[in-house]
């Protein structure tokens, strides 16, 4: 009878976004032993992520669907607890941890270095490469030949196009870009693009192709969406106009050009900066389409 190990993974990547946490639920699935890293100072846990560990600085929600979270300091946790209850001190409260936790950065790169180091992992698997990458390739700096997990970094769209392309991030980040694709032993992306541009980048070792970034979705609970015969009259538009890409005043005018054909159509625009309201209003106003801001939408 051979006994095989399971395999151990680290997944660094932020637990409040849908898309490492549907990420996560693959590996899951596969049966894989997962601990989460959470890069940043302050975090959410996603509602697809459930039943994994979790490592983060201090908690300022509870567990949720059987989440494990670990690696906090308890002052912090009983501190945050605490000052829930009172909420302008807490919002302040946050508002000097996130301050704290920009300055201290150096932290969080310990306490992955010490979760490599006690957890001995098989795979490191680093989502997005600004912030979460350039953490495991701090660590890996600091940890040298005992870094012996192999590195998998999985590279989202503006990883390199944005913030290796254009003159405002450019001067940055170039040197941390070079530097987590020559440090990483296995490269996975979102778009075909990235998989041919890697190498220009500093990347050498083994490419993995291009999958979604977002995870895939839940096969069963899209039938069961399928089977209720919705009305298919609903467009969703990203209403994000900012310097990260979001680019939906570009849309608005591409609208504009098709106001007739649009008729038959309800839009809906979600996850917008609220300086598109006016922009909003012309639509409906004086091309008569019909469009609504939508504040926030669960993905489901």
């Amino acid at each position: 009878m051979i006994y095989l190990k399971p395999v151990k993974i680290i997944v660094v990547g932020d637990s409040g976004s849908i898309h490492s946490a549907r990420f996560i639920c693959l590996l899951q699935e596969l049966r894989y032993r997962i601990k989460v890293f959470q890069s940043e100072f302050c975090y959410v846990q996603d509602e697809h992520l459930k039943k994994a560990n979790i490592n983060v600085v201090f908690p300022y929600n509870e567990s949720v669907n059987g989440n494990v979270l670990e690696g906090f300091p308890p002052f912090f946790g009983r501190l945050a607890a605490v000052l829930q209850s009172h909420p302008l001190i807490y919002k302040k409260f946050f508002k000097f941890i996130n301050k704290y936790g920009k300055a201290n950065r150096r932290r969080r790169v310990k306490n992955l270095v010490k979760l490599i180091t006690s957890y001995k992992p098989n795979i490191i698997i680093s989502l997005k490469m600004q912030n979460n990458g350039y953490i495991v390739s701090e660590a890996k700096k600091i940890l040298g030949e005992a870094f012996t997990a192999k590195w998998v970094h999985f590279s989202w769209g503006s990883d390199i196009e944005l913030f290796g392309k254009d003159p405002r991030y450019k001067k940055e980040h170039l040197p941390k870009i070079f530097e987590t694709l020559q440090g990483c032993d296995y490269f996975l992306t979102d778009s075909y693009r990235d998989v041919e541009q890697a190498a220009r980048f500093g990347f050498s070792g083994k490419k993995l192709s291009a999958v979604l970034a977002m995870g895939g979705f839940d096969l069963n609970q899209m039938t069961k969406i399928r089977s209720k015969n919705y009305p298919r009259n609903l467009i969703l538009i990203k209403g994000r106009q900012d310097k990260m890409g979001g680019k939906v005043f570009n849309i608005f005018r591409a609208m504009r050009s098709i106001a007739q054909e649009l008729k038959p159509y309800k839009i809906k625009i979600i996850y917008y900066n609220l300086e598109i309201k006016e922009e909003v209003d012309k639509l409906k106003k004086q091309y008569g389409i019909d469009c609504e801001l939508i504040p926030w939408l669960p993905y489901k």
